[in-house]
């Protein structure tokens, strides 16, 4: 009868509603995270390396960042088709690159200190700034205030692991479970 059919007809449509491989077929594809990372390697830097001369920089920067992860949740789920699924070890070329980022802003920030400012000014020799002599004593305050302070972050860096024991452990027992059961004796 007509109202079967209809019943039938409504509840098709229904189920064809909820079907989203058809509608996420038609939209564009995700290109990809380089634009993302990019981004946000370029905030990193100017945050970083900029510090000194900004200090509320930080914490703008963490409001942007509370903003593009909606922005960039809205753009993946409902803009864009599903990305595939790829598997990844790290964030690859961006470590070193965000590494280099901070190693610099050692120096930029210890620049911006020395040499603008009068924070340093209890190591001087001279009065003003047309001395030989203070310009002499910026320039070994700027060098040995960098190193040391680039010493102390090379110690971090290798006093502190990239992830804890347990997580290796974790990690290595995966690695045992998956070589003993799925790859054979």
């Amino acid at each position: 009868t007509y109202c079967e059919r209809r019943k039938a007809v409504e509840e098709l449509e229904e189920l064809d509603s909820h079907r989203p491989p058809k509608a996420q077929g038609k939209k564009p594809l995700y290109i990809g995270t380089l634009a993302d990372y990019a981004e946000l390697v370029v905030q990193y830097g100017y945050v970083t390396m900029f510090v000194a001369a900004f200090p509320l920089a930080p914490f703008l920067a963490w409001l942007n960042n509370i903003f593009e992860i909606h922005v960039d949740s809205q753009k993946i789920l409902n803009e864009h088709r599903r990305a595939f699924p790829m598997a990844a070890q790290d964030i690859g070329t961006w470590y070193g690159v965000l590494s280099l980022i901070s190693y610099a802003a050692v120096f930029t920030n210890m620049g911006i200190l020395t040499f603008t400012t009068d924070a340093f000014s209890f190591a001087y020799s001279g009065d003003n700034d047309a001395d030989p002599n203070v310009a002499r004593d910026r320039l070994w305050t700027f060098f040995v205030a960098s190193f040391i302070i680039l010493g102390f972050k090379i110690i971090i860096d290798v006093v502190i692991p990239d992830y804890p024991e347990e997580a290796a452990v974790r990690v290595a027992r995966q690695k045992y479970i998956i070589d003993k059961y799925i790859f054979g004796p």
